[in-house]
């Protein structure tokens, strides 16, 4: 069995199964890849020679795609390839600049052995967005492959249209140019379509950070509006005054470590009490709670708690996010095929002297003012400190930077607004207050 073989940028190995060939890129962020079949002009004959996430098989399915955040995997048979196919370019871009990025490779393995290891080095100094990773080409008559590692910045658009495929630009829509559909959501199911989690939708709000010398890490998946996370914080958002003492149960039985909770539903009127077990019930079908029982008797209600952590977090407090992404994308919806947008959830940012911070939920109409929400569904008092500092270094205005608390009323929304410069607001204003800046 042959030694593996590590190149380094500019070097090429032959390639001897080629056949049975897999690529597999590990990333420590989250990258978007693809694959593009070029011809002897080093261009796609057309969008179909672009493989990647949305379009994961080539035509004629001598090239397969498997995408993750951060391991990607491609599956070729080059001994399939039209003659007319000269070389085959693997590429990703990404929301972040290699400079954020802890490591990076392309692994190349014929028919199940390891044969290339291709590292890509110097992170730390790089600023590109996408990166040309390495292509596979014909000699004569037999394949070899070449590592690459050029990057790109600017992203998509610079690295796509290098091998012929057209990117619109931003501005491109006031000029008239753009011909296709900018808005995912426009005319689509968007609370079951995942279109937002990739590099390509965060890509503007990474710009915009960079552009003030901040770092940002975005986790695509958490904008995956696909489940049921979006519908039921709709919900429970809704009723947040009905429930607010059912969700501090929860919150607090989960830090507890406690299996379940007993609600008394003794304070509750009877139109109240019916609609809270309604509300549990679909928390229930939704297998967001993992039994309930409601005793008569005593007029209670039992609610044993689902473990799972993806659940603990969202009922935990989560769910507060989910709302505030969600009444934005749902007027976003709205808001015809020409209109553009980036949003994110949990986004990681660095400042230049090293502090670090998570924004709950960002939204950037492009050409205009990005919005941050701070999503407390509990104790807020002692961080307003931090969020009036964060504001000012992130040069914002005290309009587009929001606390979305449970707790309060709207007078005293309004007066804590006009103490700490920073927009307070309930769940049912949310929306409201957001609608001019979007």
């Amino acid at each position: 069995m042959p030694a593996q073989t590590t190149l380094t940028a500019g070097a090429n190995a032959p390639i001897r199964d080629p056949a049975r060939l897999t690529l597999r890129i590990d990333s420590s962020e989250p990258i978007d890849c693809a694959a593009y079949r070029l011809a002897a002009d080093g261009r796609v004959r057309g969008d179909h020679d672009m493989i990647f996430y949305n379009q994961p098989r080539s035509d004629d399915g001598s090239i397969a795609c498997h995408a993750g955040e951060r391991r990607s995997e491609y599956h070729l048979d080059l001994t399939r390839q039209p003659a007319d196919i000269k070389r085959i370019a693997i590429a990703f871009s990404g929301a972040a600049p290699l400079s954020c990025f802890r490591h990076l490779s392309l692994d190349i393995s014929e028919n199940g052995t390891a044969t290339l290891h291709c590292p890509v080095e110097h992170l730390g100094e790089r600023q590109e967005t996408a990166l040309i990773l390495g292509e596979c080409y014909r000699r004569d008559s037999a394949w070899k492959f070449r590592f690459i590692a050029q990057g790109f910045v600017g992203g998509l658009k610079p690295l796509s249209e290098h091998y012929g495929v057209e990117i619109a630009d931003d501005d491109e829509e006031a000029a008239g140019i753009e011909e296709t559909a900018a808005n995912p959501l426009y005319n689509v199911a968007w609370q079951e379509d995942n279109s937002l989690a990739n590099a390509a939708q965060h890509q503007p709000l990474a710009d915009w950070f960079a552009r003030k010398q901040i770092r940002a890490r975005f986790n695509h998946a958490a904008v995956d509006m696909r489940g049921y996370y979006d519908e039921a914080a709709a919900r429970l958002g809704s009723e947040h005054v009905l429930l607010n003492n059912l969700l501090n149960q929860i919150n607090w039985a989960y830090r507890h470590r406690h299996e379940g909770l007993r609600l008394d539903l003794k304070p509750y009127a009877a139109a109240e009490s019916k609609r809270l077990l309604a509300i549990v019930r679909e928390l229930y079908d939704a297998t967001l709670i993992a039994r309930y029982h409601y005793d008569k008797a005593k007029n209670s209600l039992h609610i044993q708690l689902q473990n799972a952590q993806p659940v603990r977090q969202f009922l935990g407090g989560g769910w507060l996010e989910w709302y505030a992404l969600g009444n934005l994308l749902s007027e976003a919806a709205k808001r015809g095929a020409d209109y553009r947008f980036a949003c994110a959830r949990g986004v990681h940012i660095e400042f230049a002297n090293g502090d670090k911070h998570e924004l709950d939920v960002a939204y950037l109409p492009l050409g205009k003012t990005p919005l941050i929400i701070e999503c407390k569904s509990g104790e807020y008092r002692r961080d307003l400190d931090k969020y009036l500092n964060l504001r000012q270094r992130l040069d914002l205005p005290p309009s587009h930077y929001l606390i979305l608390a449970t707790d309060l009323g709207h007078a005293q929304a309004n007066s804590l607004s006009a103490m700490y410069q920073l927009t307070f607001v309930t769940p049912d204003r949310l929306l409201p207050h957001c609608l001019p800046h979007i």
